[in-house]
């Protein structure tokens, strides 16, 4: 009774380590690569037809210079920047800033308000995944 256990267990050991390496690169892809955009909402008022107008705060208005595109009715529009009136009001120790925005958008007439979504900043997915996991607090 000569058994032979070498041979089928070899090869198990060698695809496991061979799916265990594979997997482990999964994971390091798929939290370290910059996949998802956060945005924030602002409201914002139609004050012509290519003109919308709003107060932002000194953070919001830092994305809008930062940015080229905005996000309205979930399509992206490419937008100017005309005219900022700074520390317009201040609320709990935050400035806020008036600001008015060029842009074409047809379908907004004047005083129609308007979410308008700004690209704060592309986080990964293990950022997302382990806020997450913490919960609220």
């Amino acid at each position: 009774m000569n058994f032979k256990f070498q041979k089928p267990f070899s090869c198990f050991y060698f695809l496991f380590i061979f799916f265990g390496i594979l997997f482990f690169i999964f994971l390091f892809v798929l939290f370290h690569k910059k996949i998802i955009n956060t945005y924030q909402m602002i409201p914002f008022v139609a004050i012509g037809e290519d003109t919308i107008e709003g107060v932002v705060s000194t953070s919001e208005l830092s994305w809008l210079e930062k940015n080229k595109y905005l996000l309205i009715d979930g399509e992206k529009i490419l937008f100017n920047i005309t005219s900022v009136q700074r520390k317009v009001m201040k609320k709990k120790r935050l400035w806020y800033h008036q600001v008015e925005l060029k842009l074409t958008v047809s379908k907004y007439h004047f005083n129609d308000s308007l979410l308008v979504g700004v690209l704060q900043k592309k986080k990964t997915f293990s950022y997302l995944f382990f806020e997450i996991w913490k919960g609220e607090s």
